[in-house]
């Protein structure tokens, strides 16, 4: 995956060459007071993201420092922007980190499911609230609104089918398909997997509120970032263009 991203960035830097040595003279010209606020309220969502894995962890008894787990909240906030896909891509990295930090696999697979989950609740309270102050701007049309109804139904349907592969996954049909695709591990690891972190509120709550701060702070990143330039549009505008913008990313690589 680090590779296949690697060589994503390079084909993205070639076809974008000229765009990327405009940023960089934006970058020269811009007030670094500014660039230096944007670039902490950015290190504020990895270690957001931290906070989810660490609290799951935590709940589930097998808690990991913070410090151990802020380089896997960049790895997931990083993947999840250039692979967009409805936070899977990144939490399975994660996944496979917490493994290798000697995370049973069962609980590893139990912390994924409420990062996923507590995932998507924020994804759609904020698409949502997003959507919602456009119909109240009179901004939203009838393409946006297809949009947003798609993205509803796949962000539901996601973690729906993870959770429909855990209780269902030893069935003959799924095992005889996890069989054929190479990860037979995988699934037993995700049917292992204990759901009490999912059956308790408190939790779910205090996950979903982190994933929450993750996207106002990249929205909050980029209206530093338009300070920084001198141009200063309305925070909700801002807010709004970077959460239906995530949207349409999610639904086009979907």
């Amino acid at each position: 995956m680090v590779g296949f991203v690697g060589v994503l960035a390079v084909i993205l830097v070639a076809m974008h060459f000229g765009s990327l040595e405009k940023m960089v003279a934006l970058v020269r010209s811009a007030r670094p007071v500014w660039l230096l606020a944007a670039l902490l309220v950015q290190a504020g969502t990895y270690i957001s993201a931290a906070f989810v894995w660490r609290q799951a962890l935590h709940r589930a008894g097998q808690p990991l420092p913070l410090r151990t787990l802020v380089p896997l909240g960049v790895a997931k906030v990083f993947t999840d922007q250039v692979l967009p896909s409805g936070g899977i891509s990144g939490t399975m990295l994660v996944v496979r980190g917490l493994i290798r930090r000697h995370i049973p696999p069962e609980i590893a697979m139990a912390a994924m499911l409420v990062g996923l989950v507590s995932y998507d609740i924020a994804y759609l309270i904020v698409v949502l609230a997003s959507a919602a102050t456009l119909w109240l701007q009179h901004r939203m049309n009838l393409p946006l609104l297809i949009g947003v109804t798609i993205f509803v139904l796949v962000t539901v349907a996601v973690p729906a089918s993870v959770l429909g592969l855990k209780r269902w996954g030893k069935r003959r049909p799924i095992a005889w398909v996890s069989k054929c695709l190479g990860v037979t591990a995988l699934l037993r690891e995700l049917t292992a997997a204990p759901t009490h972190l999912l059956r308790s509120p408190s939790p779910l709550l205090q996950t979903a509120a982190l994933q929450l701060c993750i996207f106002v702070l990249d929205a909050f990143t980029l209206w530093l970032a338009f300070n920084a330039i001198g141009e200063v549009p309305p925070l909700w505008t801002v807010f709004v263009s970077f959460a239906i913008a995530s949207m349409a990313a999610t639904e086009g690589c979907g």
